[in-house]
């Protein structure tokens, strides 16, 4: 199963009335928590483990959950359910977040171990990890799914508005990296994280994901560039530990009919990355193949997660489209 953990909330996206006035209409979100949503309508075995508020918003949270197959494994506990105020601008979309004492923000560490003895796979990643205190629980069993031999990944998204504590956060990240099997960052988180130097340039993007990669050894690195598609890269099946070689192979984004927004976008990529990477290992064990999965099966799982990516960006808000979907926008495609 991939187990999923990370912050949900209510995205308040704003809208223009009919007398020109701005509204804002709720969608469920949160990174992970969309993530979640995109493996489980995906057709992924998949579970979540932060809690949920008992308020209404906690209710539509947990309905969009169980509506997209995915096993609810957090508690549900009194305090408000986390909001953001998502405003676009041509389709592109800021946020700004209100999580002071809420539902997805009280975990403990006793909590989410609970349920790592039926994970093979933990995603984790996101606003969960600005925190000095829920922060540290998630990078506690992130740390112990390693251990255990999980497939660990974690998606960046950096919010430096949210940030507790610059260096502890730094390290934190510095820390999960280190025991990822798999790293995905976007071309903004890539520029905070190299000091805030806007690394723009493909050359720049691919030295500094480069060094990345030297430092922190994952099996795999994704780089979404929005508009500009993915670059990955792949440890080879030829590798020493001492001297990891990748291979590394540029995507194109998948076309859009029409531009809705972009709002769960690059979750909607990280769920069905996630789901198809869970569906060709099992294939592979079904089969008793003992070699890990090859480049060509990565960029398999990422083209039909960009498909799926481009499919959510036609739709208001975070709504991730079916396997299903997904299988026949890549059918016509092909004619």
């Amino acid at each position: 199963m991939l187990v999923v953990g990370g912050e949900n909330l209510i995205d308040l996206i704003s809208e223009e009335s009919r007398d020109a006035s701005i509204i804002y209409r709720p969608h469920p979100g949160g990174s992970p928590y969309n993530t979640a949503i995109a493996a489980g309508m995906m057709g992924a075995e998949v579970g979540y483990l932060t809690p949920l508020s008992m308020d209404p918003f906690g209710e539509e949270l947990s309905r969009s959950l169980q509506d997209a197959g995915v096993k609810q494994m957090g508690r549900r506990i009194e305090a408000p359910t986390s909001l953001a105020m998502v405003t676009l601008n041509e389709g592109s979309a800021s946020y700004h977040f209100y999580r002071q004492g809420t539902a997805e923000r009280l975990v403990t560490r006793e909590s989410l171990r609970t349920h790592l003895n039926v994970a093979s796979m933990i995603h984790i990643g996101s606003l969960a990890l600005t925190g000095e205190v829920d922060g540290e629980c998630w990078r506690e069993l992130y740390a112990l799914a390693s251990e255990q031999g999980l497939f660990t990944s974690v998606d960046l998204n950096i919010r430096p508005l949210l940030i507790e504590d610059l260096a502890n956060y730094r390290e934190r990240l510095m820390s999960i990296m280190s025991t990822s099997n798999l790293i995905k960052l976007s071309d903004e988180d890539l520029s905070w994280w190299s000091h805030h130097h806007q690394v723009t340039s493909i050359t720049e993007q691919i030295v500094s994901c480069e060094a990345l990669l030297s430092a922190y050894q994952p099996d795999i690195l994704l780089l979404t560039r929005g508009a500009e598609g993915v670059i990955m890269w792949v440890k080879s099946a030829d590798h020493t530990n001492d001297d990891p070689a990748y291979i590394r192979r540029a995507l194109r984004a998948h076309p859009l009919f029409t531009l809705e927004d972009t709002v769960g976008a690059g979750d909607t990529f990280m769920g069905c990355f996630l789901q198809q990477y869970q569906f060709l290992q099992a294939n592979r064990e079904h089969h008793q193949a003992k070699s890990r999965l090859t480049v060509d099966d990565i960029e398999e799982a990422c083209l039909m997660a960009s498909i799926a990516a481009s499919i959510n960006c036609e739709r208001s808000g975070c709504k991730p489209p079916t396997l299903a979907e997904v299988k026949e926008r890549r059918r016509s495609d092909a004619h």
